[in-house]
């Protein structure tokens, strides 16, 4: 198996440098301009499975004393970030395609749509429950991998 950065799966795909590649970002969206299929969607395979959102990522802050005067700060800056976005989508627009692969507005409104949601401000009950049960699906993935069962030796 190789490795490769996101924006590089669709065409290694596509020139034959890859059978297969997991997609992320607005590939889901363009994978079919590459001459590519769908063999899976891991999002609704996801919301089938456990009738949870997919947590998609998150921002970490180490408990440290100093890190943790500024959580609130930090807080209240992402907030007003992402809620200056969804006033301003013009401007949002204009940022993602100066950092983007796919500049078609279509394509940006739609993954912008999808992955910039109530969640992106507040975990709440649901989006806790999501990331708890990924963490215990991967520990048992994990632990399967390497021969054990809920921490236990087999």
């Amino acid at each position: 198996m190789e490795l490769a950065r996101f924006d590089e799966i669709l065409p290694g795909v596509q020139s034959g440098r890859f059978d297969a590649g997991v997609i992320i970002h607005e590939g889901r969206f363009i994978y079919p301009e590459y001459g590519c299929v769908q063999l899976a969607d891991l999002g609704e395979w996801w919301e089938k499975e456990t009738g949870l959102p997919l947590p998609l990522g998150c921002m970490a802050l180490r408990k440290d004393p100093a890190f943790m005067e500024a959580k609130a700060d930090i807080e209240r800056l992402i907030r007003a970030s992402i809620e200056y976005g969804w006033e301003h989508r013009e401007a949002s627009r204009a940022f993602i395609k100066a950092h983007s692969q796919e500049l078609d507005d279509k394509v940006i409104d739609s993954h912008i749509g999808l992955y910039v949601n109530d969640f992106s401000l507040s975990l709440g009950k649901t989006g806790r429950l999501a990331l708890s049960t990924m963490e215990e699906m991967a520990r048992f993935a994990g632990d399967s991998m390497i021969g054990n069962h809920h921490g236990h030796q087999a």
